[in-house]
Formats: C-alpha cells, structure tokens, sequence
C-alpha cells in the first residue's frame, strides 16, 4: 500500500531501537544503573522505584532522535540505520495505491 500522509500524522522513530522499551531496557548503558534494572527483573516496571523509572524512560528518547550516532548503541544499527513510520490510523483519502501480490 502506497500511502501520502500529512507529516503531522506520522511518528519516526529509530526502528533497531523500538523495540527496547518493551523489554524494559535502558538504551544506553551504564553498568551501575544496569545492576540497579536488574534487580527488579521480572517485577513489572510499575513496580521499579520512580526515580529508576525516570532514568530509563529518559534513555527511550533517542528512539526519535533520528540524528543520533552515539557509539555506545549498537555500532552495527547506526551504520545501517533503519528509520520507521508510525501512524495511528490509516484514512482512506491517503491511500495512493494497493498492490494486491
């Protein structure tokens, strides 16, 4: 499907780095902190303390900072990064074209 959606419709984001949150992971790693993370494992992260919260809900953010080229990721995915788009809803009046395989 071919679509043509208003930039205000989409989110980019970093498509090797969306996945992190999911898992509850920090993005970028400090081994002290990581220690910290994973002493809550397998609690909910409801249950980890707030202020640990915070810091690993503040790492997620360079999932959409599209210009990130910290080394401390993973090397790999910033020399093949791949950037994907994200809508809420698909409205019929976006659709260019449908190619049926």
């Amino acid at each position: 499907m071919e679509l043509e959606v208003p930039n205000k419709e989409v989110l980019l984001s970093d498509f090797s780095l969306w996945n992190i949150p999911f898992n509850v992971g920090q993005i970028i790693r400090e081994k002290d902190l990581s220690r910290r993370i994973n002493a809550y494992y397998p609690c909910e992260f409801s249950h980890f303390p707030p202020e640990l919260q915070d810091v690993i809900k503040k790492s997620w953010e360079v999932i959409f900072d599209l210009k990130n080229r910290d080394r401390r990721l993973n090397p790999k995915a910033i020399r093949n990064k791949s950037i994907q788009a994200t809508l809420w809803w698909v409205r019929k009046e976006w659709i260019v074209s449908v190619v049926d395989y």
